[in-house]
């Protein structure tokens, strides 16, 4: 279903978004910093999961833009690293398990 739209008013909303999103990298990156994970590493990273994101919605013609949330970086920052004393790198439970043969 096409959308009666005109390239102005397109236009209008990208630069809107862009402007009202184009911190959350860098804060992101900079959260994640604070558990000890590369500043560098983390913009990319939050950067590429942003661009492919929103281009798979925008494959669906979906008016979407996609983000990495702050609440779960928070969260694995300030409560698992610095509080419950996790490192960054450790595996999860259900990754280390996998693979692994029962012995019963």
């Amino acid at each position: 279903m096409a959308k009666q739209t005109e390239w102005k008013t397109e236009t209008y909303g990208g630069v809107l978004n862009f402007l009202a999103t184009a911190y959350i990298p860098a804060v992101h990156a900079a959260i994640l910093t604070q558990a000890g994970l590369p500043f560098e590493g983390a913009l990319v990273g939050a950067i590429l999961t942003s661009i492919i994101g929103t281009f798979i919605a925008g494959l669906f013609n979906l008016p979407l833009l996609l983000l990495p949330g702050m609440g779960i970086n928070a969260l694995f920052t300030y409560t698992l690293v610095l509080q419950m004393g996790l490192s960054w790198q450790a595996r999860s439970p259900s990754r280390s398990s996998r693979g692994r043969s029962s012995s019963c």
